[in-house]
């Protein structure tokens, strides 16, 4: 049997409104939801790594949900084709089962740690994760005011665009793609394929991309229409049935970065730095640059003040990275506490349980 094919991608994310999550999204069409509650260091990413690695194993194609607070962690494993999900329900991404014991099953790790061990710290715990909200406080501030200058940078570009050529442009995209309608209802997801974390912003364009048959890139600085051309596209992708991962902007949710359509092997993608695109073997690629739709007068007179608004901008965007890096390393301070109150046999006792229970509804349905 070959092994499954896994991708990785963010359910939520720091944005310009706080953290936000698609996360509800993400589970709607799920059979079968195992919701895991428990402090930080109690196993659940290491529970989620090993129900994945088992599950590529017996040929499932799965999705790991990454972290943004923590990179090397993750918040979810989906095995799409059976319809069952793991995820971690706990604070920022708070989960609460919708039909309990039908679909969703809650599981307690706060059962097996020793309760004395994290009273005796208590104080320390309380102190240590207020100062750790205050750095994610500290962060949404920088972000929030790196927008207000991206905004002016939009405005600057606006002012030169030719935005019928834009929609000329969606038009094309539309045509070429979109021949004919497939009278469905269309399944859409909603994630992020780009964070920003305490490592800088993290990438996993690449990992969905690979495989696409046909791949658009388009360029073009803040408010040349990359976000409003890929909307219009997925508008009517989704009018003619077809089915839509859309993957919205680390920075401003409102905003789409990327989608794919996966009955038709096509992607639009923002190629604009720092959204770097690979290129594939076998993958069909059209860059399309939105400067040729702008006035190279009016990007002239204003590139001087764009380039320096581009650094105010970076500068923004670091001093919230940096934040979130405090806000790490106050993390791990928590987790180790947790760490050394947790049972980890009688944790991998439950681990075996709910691997049992996955495996049995998995037999069910076979």
């Amino acid at each position: 049997m070959l092994p499954g094919r896994s991708v990785r991608y963010f359910p939520g994310g720091n944005t310009v409104e706080g953290f936000h999550s698609f996360i509800n999204d993400i589970l709607k069409d799920m059979k079968r939801i195992f919701i895991i509650k428990g402090g930080p260091g109690t196993g659940k990413s290491t529970f989620i790594k090993r129900i994945g690695r088992e599950m590529t194993e017996k040929g499932y194609d799965i999705e790991l949900l990454c972290c943004s607070g923590d990179t090397q962690s993750f918040d979810g494993v989906i095995i799409r084709k059976p319809g069952i999900a793991i995820v971690d329900g706990t604070a920022p991404h708070i989960i609460d089962p919708m039909y309990p014991g039908v679909v969703d099953e809650m599981i307690n790790f706060g059962d097996i740690w020793d309760e004395d061990k994290l009273i005796q710290h208590g104080r320390k715990i309380v102190y240590i994760t207020s100062a750790m909200k205050e750095r994610y406080g500290n962060a949404y501030f920088y972000l929030r005011n790196a927008k207000a200058v991206y905004e002016v940078i939009k405005q600057l570009y606006i002012r030169g665009m030719d935005f019928k050529g834009v929609n000329q442009i969606a038009d094309n995209i539309i045509d070429q793609v979109l021949a004919s309608s497939l009278n469905k209802i269309p399944k859409v997801r909603h994630a992020f394929a780009r964070a920003i974390t305490h490592n800088g912003i993290v990438s996993y364009c690449n990992e969905l991309l690979a495989g696409i048959n046909k791949l658009y890139v388009l360029k073009g600085g803040a408010g040349t229409g990359k976000s409003t051309i890929i909307q219009r596209v997925a508008d009517k992708a989704l009018e003619y049935g077809y089915d839509i991962q859309y993957y919205h902007c680390a920075f401003n949710p409102k905003n789409l970065d990327m989608i794919i359509l996966p009955q038709l092997s096509v992607a639009l993608a923002d190629g604009e730095f720092p959204h770097e695109v690979g290129i594939w073997e076998g993958t069909e690629r059209t860059d399309i640059d939105l400067l040729s739709c702008m006035d190279i007068q009016t990007y002239e007179n204003n590139k001087d003040k764009i380039k320096w608004l581009r650094q105010s901008f970076q500068i923004l965007i670091d001093e919230a990275v940096f934040e979130l890096n405090q806000a790490k390393k106050l993390h791990d301070d928590i987790e180790a506490y947790y760490v050394n109150a947790m049972d980890f046999e009688r944790l991998d006792n439950l681990n075996n349980r709910v691997l049992y229970k996955i495996n049995k509804h998995l037999k069910d349905i076979n």
